[in-house]
């Protein structure tokens, strides 16, 4: 998702409206400078209002760095305003002075949604045949993590099932042809080939609580491998 206007370090956005769930929301910077701190903003467009979402620091000139924002895109979903103004305040990490965004970035910043597409059913029956993705809840409070994961109260983990008789995943296949002996090969088995992870808040103490990403803990796609 790009956006639809800029001025100067302001970009307007115009979010399309999702009927699956959003599992992430990458926000890609694209600088062409090192050493600075990005504080990203939400503006209020009829007050004027900042709203702070979330801050970056770039230590080196890497394309695309992003940050994770899902749950603040999963509450503009939910409010149904279309569009949304951002703005960046851009600084200097060791002198803390302030830089222009048009000197900074090599391009516009962009969103990068993933949503989550469970199959289908049609009178009882899912429409996937083969290898497919089951959506499968974790509910911490029932497995008794609740007393220390204290946000999300739980998330889509989901697995694969179903059988590999057809057409297998390209990498199955590339092993297949490098191998001689093709009976030292196990069959192909339906398994997650991509990954996602989710954004927690955890208490390690009363007085120790922290935002963490744990990564690999829900399948979003599987495949033959």
């Amino acid at each position: 998702m790009t956006p639809d206007g800029t001025t100067s370090d302001c970009f307007q956005y115009h979010l399309n409206s999702l009927d699956h769930e959003v599992i992430s929301t990458s926000f890609f910077i694209n600088s062409k400078k090192a050493n600075i701190s990005i504080t990203i903003y939400e503006i209020d467009e009829a007050f004027g209002d900042w709203r702070y979402i979330d801050r970056m620091e770039i230590r080196e000139v890497v394309e695309n760095e992003n940050i994770e924002i899902g749950n603040t895109f999963r509450n503009w979903i939910k409010s149904r305003q279309p569009n949304r103004m951002i703005k960046l305040e851009i600084k200097d990490l060791f002198s803390y002075k302030p830089l222009d965004s048009r000197e900074v970035l090599n391009s516009a910043p962009h969103f990068e949604v993933t949503v989550f597409k469970p199959n289908q059913f049609v009178d009882g029956k899912s429409n996937c045949d083969g290898c497919c993705i089951t959506p499968f809840y974790v509910n911490f409070t029932e497995i008794g993590w609740n007393d220390w994961i204290l946000y999300p109260p739980g998330f889509w983990g989901n697995y694969c099932s179903g059988s590999c008789n057809e057409k297998s995943d390209d990498n199955y296949e590339i092993m297949k042809s490098l191998v001689t002996d093709q009976s030292l090969i196990p069959k192909p088995t339906c398994a997650p080939n991509y990954y996602g992870s989710i954004d927690i808040i955890i208490a390690l103490s009363s007085v120790d609580i922290r935002r963490t990403r744990a990564h690999g803990m829900r399948a979003l796609s599987c495949s033959c491998l």
